[in-house]
């Protein structure tokens, strides 16, 4: 099944939080892929806020990717301690 896209704001900053959230938690129930094409910040509580959907998309069996990471973002996830996989993976998973 393909997931369903949603295009991620240019910045993720504490501002942005709560749209995000919104726009993710509307999706509940489908695969979601997380487009980053777009994003030129990531901040610390978005990163969180991936997370933690991630986690929550994994025990309801379904699964949250985030795809088209420009390498800025990259290097500001590594920074967090993230790849785009082991963000949006559980652990015990593959």
């Amino acid at each position: 099944m393909t997931p369903t896209t949603l295009a991620l704001a240019p910045k993720l900053d504490l501002h942005a939080l709560d749209g995000v959230r919104e726009q993710i938690l509307d999706l509940r129930g489908q695969d979601v892929a997380l487009d980053a094409q777009d994003v030129t910040h990531f901040g610390a509580l978005s990163v969180q806020l991936i997370r933690s959907a991630a986690l929550s998309w994994a025990s309801s069996r379904h699964r949250l990717s985030l795809v088209n990471v420009t390498p800025d973002g990259m290097e500001q996830l590594r920074l967090l301690g993230f790849t785009p996989e082991t963000l949006t993976q559980a652990e015990g998973t593959t």
